[in-house]
């Protein structure tokens, strides 16, 4: 009985379990390639954005697999997104509303990310990066969320007098 008690007490007074968030995308007229990092004890501060001409230069730490984020109820997170312009000319894009699925899921969790009405740029052969937050409240329930931007490339035309963000 004793036992039965101890493990019942120390079952309600443990941690909530961690979730999965898993950042992914899709891309529209540009390549895959976007990468999520932790952010490194040299990272700048939310939403620094920037680009590099080596991945070394890049204030990101260990990539994070598959895109999946462990967090815990109240937890937060910087990371580092990171892409790779493999190309030979300029590219510009921007990131569309995310999508979270399951949508229920999303109640209670927070993504300071890329979709703010910015175009990016990033020169030939260069890696941009951005550092963004991910947040859960405290009472955050779910088990796991897939939150999925689309990527789009744009024409330096299409955007003129949008907020540019990096080169």
């Amino acid at each position: 009985m004793a036992l039965l008690l101890s493990f019942l007490l120390s079952t309600a007074l443990a941690a909530p379990p961690a979730a999965e968030v898993k950042l992914g995308w899709s891309y529209e007229g540009m390549p895959a390639g976007m990468r999520v990092f932790e952010a490194s004890s040299t990272a700048p501060e939310l939403w620094t954005t920037a680009t590099a001409e080596r991945r070394e230069d890049v204030p990101a730490g260990r990539e994070v697999v598959g895109g999946v984020v462990r967090l815990a109820p109240g937890e937060q997170k910087l990371l580092v997104l990171v892409y790779r312009n493999p190309g030979k000319v300029p590219l510009r894009f921007f990131a569309a509303p995310h999508d979270a699925k399951p949508r229920a899921a999303s109640l209670g969790m927070e993504f300071e990310c890329l979709c703010l009405n910015h175009v990016y740029a990033v020169g030939p052969g260069r890696w941009w990066w951005r550092v963004v937050r991910l947040s859960l409240a405290s009472d955050y329930e779910a088990p796991r969320l897939n939150v999925t931007h689309a990527l789009v490339r744009v024409t330096k035309d299409s955007v003129k007098g949008r907020p540019l963000s990096a080169r």
